[in-house]
């Protein structure tokens, strides 16, 4: 009785598992034609292009220092997204991604903290 169960799940495992040859969809692209090259500011791998203006992010009217640095961590999400990595330091983030930062409170400067920007104790 057991046999017969056995051939069976084998005799059904083996039709089961037959290979199926792929169907080419009609817009495969065939040997015949050339792949579409990427377009323009475009790269088929890789970041996307910077903005082409500068990113200026504006203080508050109210002073409201917390407001600024969630700008600036968005803009830090932004730019981290876009190039697909992490800068090392705020001044490197502010350059590549031509960010204008306001101007931070005397005695402090900003700084990347956890994926976010803090202020920290200039030097």
């Amino acid at each position: 009785m057991t046999r017969v169960i056995l051939l069976a799940l084998l005799a059904t495992a083996l039709t089961a598992c037959k290979k199926h040859e792929a169907v080419p969809s009609p817009q495969a692209v065939t040997q015949d034609q050339p792949a579409s090259a990427p377009q323009e500011g475009t790269s088929a791998r890789g970041p996307n292009p910077l903005p082409a203006a500068p990113v200026t992010v504006n203080a508050p009217e109210n002073g409201d220092v917390n407001a600024t640095l969630g700008q600036l961590s968005l803009e830090l999400r932004k730019y981290v997204v876009r190039t697909r990595s992490a800068p090392k330091s705020f001044e490197e983030f502010a350059e590549k991604a031509q960010l204008q930062a306001p101007t931070p409170p005397a005695g402090k400067k900003y700084a990347i903290q956890g994926g976010k920007i803090a202020l920290v104790n200039a030097k």
